[in-house]
């Protein structure tokens, strides 16, 4: 990945999207002016308010009652949160893997995937008898072992360190393995 445009694309992929927060503003602050426009089309009208009315929700917003004190300090909140997510970095469950032609990104799942595989082949198990859970920079393996045949837990750790380290991730990820003390049926 030499080039600024294959870089940018990459970093795109591996980050989540602020759509969502962006969204929820937008349909807070789309809902409360409608509401605000609802209630001064009635007024204008001559009709009675629906819920308040214009002087009604200027009066309490501002005057420092109980009920606006409560709608400012959930608007602050609501504020807060979405400009939270809208800055704070966003990670995905992915990866990007060592191919300097393009950018390949892996997901965790399918990594898990891979590893619990690989691990069921190495420890001659039945796949359902592996589970692995990857988080930021480990892998976790756990085998169960079928009843009455060990299982090495350096072999399974060994074969998927190797699995991993032929993708070239980034960030590394350390491998780590475990058998459980029970045995499953098979």
């Amino acid at each position: 990945m030499t080039t600024p445009l294959t870089q940018r694309s990459a970093r795109r992929m591996l980050r989540r999207s602020r759509s969502v927060w962006a969204a929820a503003a937008v349909l807070v602050a789309a809902v409360a002016t409608g509401f605000v426009v609802f209630e001064t089309v009635r007024f204008a009208l001559g009709l009675p308010a629906w819920v308040a009315g214009p002087r009604t929700i200027i009066d309490t917003v501002s005057g420092g009652t109980p009920v606006g004190v409560a709608i400012g300090a959930v608007a602050l909140v609501f504020g807060v949160v979405c400009l939270w997510g809208a800055v704070s970095p966003g990670r995905a469950g992915r990866r990007l893997s060592g191919d300097e032609r393009a950018p390949l990104v892996v997901d965790d799942a399918v990594l898990a995937g891979s590893l619990s595989r690989s691990a069921a082949r190495t420890a001659g198990v039945a796949p359902d008898q592996v589970r692995t859970h990857v988080a930021r920079r480990r892998a976790d393996i756990e085998v169960t072992p079928s009843s009455g045949f060990p299982v090495a837990a350096d072999e399974v750790a060994r074969a998927g360190s190797a699995g991993i380290a032929s993708l070239e991730l980034t960030p590394r990820v350390r491998t780590r393995a475990r058998v459980t003390g029970q045995g499953a049926l098979s």
